[in-house]
């Protein structure tokens, strides 16, 4: 899960992943929506443990 939360600009994202890939597909969206002007990204990976 990942929340976006935008204020004046700044998009911070946070919150749990499974993979590197899907981090980088939350960042992009972030980036590409208007007004976006900074992004504080605090998205962490949940590796799998077995």
């Amino acid at each position: 899960m990942v929340r976006r939360v935008d204020r004046g600009g700044t998009v911070k994202l946070g919150g749990k992943v499974k993979t590197w890939a899907e981090r980088g597909v939350a960042e992009r969206a972030a980036w590409s929506a208007p007004g976006v002007a900074r992004a504080e990204d605090n998205i962490t990976i949940a590796l799998c443990q077995e």
